[in-house]
């Protein structure tokens, strides 16, 4: 399969996919379905949930060859407030901004343990079905992985961190892109893919550049 990475983020895909949907949907209604990456080795989400990954169907032919990964925005995090608590940044989660660790994990970017079971996705953006206004990936597999591990998707530390009061976060974002790629490789088809691509916003859009060789070697 030929792989491209893509950079692409606009306001309206980043505050509907970059955080807690309001609602579902039903099948068939540009809908994608969650998978947990449960009993995996590395993967983990900021708090040790097993993070979620969602997928929705190519809708022709030819568009069921062809698959989109698209890594959820959500900016990143650190321990320490003279790196977070600085004047103009946002801690609101349609932002972006950076946040403490310790504190993102008991919310959406940092934990799976509410997700949806379905989530619709965002009409108007690439990963819409609607070929009026996304003419190229409309038909495509589409494949979100969620950001939770505040490490804008680089993180591979090995051991969980200590972070007092019997708290431990897990930095593994980079296992878990990797892990959701082996996923879609062996339970979901994209073995045999004809074209990928890798895409993101803010956080995924970097997480995309960066692991592009990365994922092209596994595919």
């Amino acid at each position: 399969a030929a792989l491209v990475a893509a950079v692409a983020c606009g306001a309206a895909l980043f505050h509907h996919e970059s955080l807690r949907p309001t609602g579902g949907g039903t099948l068939g209604d540009n809908v994608a379905v969650r998978h947990s990456l449960a009993g995996h080795l590395r993967a983990r989400c900021l708090d040790g949930s097993a993070p979620s990954y969602y997928t929705a169907p190519g809708t022709t032919t030819e568009g069921r060859k062809r698959w989109l990964i698209y890594l959820q925005g959500g900016g990143w995090c650190a321990e320490s407030a003279s790196l977070v608590e600085v004047t103009g940044y946002s801690h609101d989660e349609s932002v972006g901004h950076p946040d403490l660790c310790s504190r993102r994990a008991q919310g959406y970017h940092g934990s799976s343990r509410h997700d949806r079971e379905t989530r619709k996705l965002a009409s108007g953006t690439y990963l819409s079905t609607d070929p009026r206004t996304n003419p190229l990936l409309h038909d495509w597999n589409r494949a979100i992985v969620r950001n939770c591990d505040g490490t804008a998707f680089m993180g591979s530390v090995g051991e969980p961190v200590d972070i007092g009061g019997g708290r431990v976060l897990y930095f593994r974002g980079r296992d878990n892109v990797l892990a959701t790629v082996d996923a879609l490789l062996s339970e979901h088809g994209m073995d045999s893919a004809s074209d990928v691509l890798l895409a993101g916003c803010s956080a995924g859009g970097l997480a995309a550049a960066l692991l592009a060789d990365e994922v092209r070697e596994r595919i």
